[in-house]
């Protein structure tokens, strides 16, 4: 399972932050869909910003979390 999280900076509106971030990760995983990985295998969640970011440049970012289960 992939799940990809989304977030942005301060600035701007919550709601307009919420879809930056969704969108964000949108992009990866219609990357990742691209390149053969099943849509079925991957999850994606808008954060909206980050207070806990050290600057604005890396509260813009998109995390990616791989969760591997043994069969």
């Amino acid at each position: 399972m992939i799940q990809i999280e989304g977030w942005c900076d301060k600035t701007g509106d919550v709601d307009v932050n919420q879809k930056v971030s969704y969108k964000r990760a949108n992009v990866i995983k219609r990357y990742l869909i691209s390149k053969g990985i099943a849509d079925s295998n991957i999850s994606i969640k808008g954060n909206g910003f980050d207070l806990t970011a050290e600057s604005d440049a890396k509260a813009r970012r998109a995390d990616v979390k791989l969760y591997v289960t043994e069969k």
